[in-house]
């Protein structure tokens, strides 16, 4: 999780087109990561939230990538009961 925070434009792009249509999660969650400017903390809070583990992950690191902008979606990642997750958001 943590390399994806880090992650350039391009190897995300590479990412995004080595899946397969049929990974929509993946592929939904990668276009987020590309496009910085149309995410929000509403859309990073419910991910946070969804009741799929994958989901969860990638919101914690749309949390942690734009910690800046929307502090208050990654103080949420210290309360997460995911173990990957809490341990990701003690990261510096």
């Amino acid at each position: 999780m943590r390399l994806m925070i880090r992650a350039e434009d391009s190897q995300i792009s590479g990412a995004l087109s080595a899946i397969g249509s049929d990974e929509v999660v993946h592929r939904m969650c990668l276009e987020l990561l590309l496009s910085d400017a149309a995410v929000s903390a509403e859309q990073i809070m419910a991910m946070l939230n969804d009741e799929l583990d994958l989901k969860r992950k990638y919101g914690a690191i749309l949390a942690k990538k734009f910690e800046n902008r929307f502090p208050e979606c990654a103080r949420e990642l210290v309360s997460s009961p995911d173990p990957d997750i809490y341990y990701l958001a003690k990261q510096r």
